[in-house]
């Protein structure tokens, strides 16, 4: 991903954080600091952010399952990994 576009990614991502409610906030981003730190450990624990979002990303990001076919879960689960390899830079400051 270029420089301008991983940028735009992020800022548009941290604007969708500051919309959530802050108890959603808070899930959210104590859930991706979480799965970071088992993803740092990936060359111990064999589970990358891929692996890890795979279990996890039905429960964290998804629409009703009827409604969402095969390539709306690649978009869901390509979202998340994002959102872990960047989670640091949606620390925000507390309102």
């Amino acid at each position: 991903m270029l420089w301008d576009d991983l940028h735009a990614a992020i800022t548009a991502a941290q604007q969708l954080v500051k919309e959530l409610s802050p108890l959603h906030r808070q899930l959210l981003l104590y859930m991706l600091d979480t799965l970071a730190v088992f993803a740092s450990k990936s060359n111990i624990n064999g589970m990358p952010a891929s692996r890890l979002v795979a279990a996890f990303q039905p429960s964290l990001l998804c629409g009703r399952a009827e409604d969402m076919d095969f390539e709306e879960h690649q978009i869901a689960h390509r979202i998340m990994v994002f959102l872990v390899e960047h989670q640091d830079n949606f620390l925000l400051e507390t309102e």
